[in-house]
């Protein structure tokens, strides 16, 4: 179960961050996350909820699913892949393996609430 290890990951990178601005209470972390990312959302999930014990039981982690995107020739842009076990075009129909979104797992945002503001990313 590796999602262990990337929420642990996670919760360094923001705890690095954070220590830049001790004012600041972080209230969520945000990540994009792609359906080629080698990361299961049902396994990072519980994971995540066991590793912010140590550091940050209150923060909450915001999952935003990204789609397989494809660089479509025939169509002559980025578009949605029809699934992940068949990269077509989901306009055209045309077969493409060239692969441009859908692999991240990034931190897109840590929440943050200061004195001076109400939450703010």
């Amino acid at each position: 179960m590796h999602e262990l290890s990337i929420a642990l990951s996670i919760l360094e990178v923001a705890q690095e961050t954070m220590n830049q601005y001790p004012d600041s209470e972080l209230v969520a972390i945000h990540i994009r996350l792609g359906p080629m990312s080698g990361v299961v959302r049902e396994a990072l999930e519980p994971a995540y909820e066991i590793a912010r014990e140590s550091s940050f039981p209150n923060v909450a982690l915001v999952i935003e699913e990204t789609e397989l995107m494809l660089d479509c020739p025939q169509c002559g842009g980025h578009r949605a892949a029809v699934s992940i076990n068949d990269l077509r075009c989901c306009e055209c129909g045309r077969m493409t393996g060239s692969i441009v979104g859908g692999r991240e797992m990034e931190i897109s945002a840590l929440e943050v609430k200061d004195d001076l503001h109400d939450t703010i990313s």
